[in-house]
C-alpha cells in the first residue's frame, strides 16, 4: 500500500473529506487532494498536526510501520495541556 493509499485510509476512518480534513489541519483542500491523489507526499505542515490534533502514526503513514494511529483509536486528541516530561525523570 502507497503513501496516498494510506492517506486515503485515514481520511475513510476519520470520516473526513479533503475540505473538512484541510480545515482541521490548516491547509489548503488541494494541498490534501495533492496528497491523496499520489501527486505529492505530505509535508511536515501536514505529518505533525495529523500526529498531534489527530493521533495518526507518521511512521504508518509514510513507511507502514507500526499502527495507523498512536492511541490505537483513531479519534481526535489534544495535546495543548499536556505537560512535557520533564529532564531526568523528575
Amino acid at each position: 500500500m502507497s503513501v496516498h493509499q494510506r492517506f486515503k485510509e485515514i481520511m475513510f476512518r476519520l470520516e473526513e473529506n479533503g475540505a473538512s480534513l484541510g480545515r482541521e489541519l490548516d491547509v489548503s483542500k488541494t494541498a490534501i487532494l495533492k496528497i491523496a491523489n499520489g501527486t505529492s507526499l505530505p509535508s511536515s505542515k501536514i505529518l505533525i498536526p495529523l500526529g498531534e490534533k489527530l493521533g495518526v502514526s507518521a511512521d504508518w503513514l509514510l513507511f507502514n510501520v507500526g499502527t495507523m494511529f498512536l492511541n490505537g483509536e483513531g479519534f481526535k486528541t489534544s495535546t495543548a495541556n499536556t505537560p512535557l516530561p520533564s529532564k531526568g525523570g523528575k
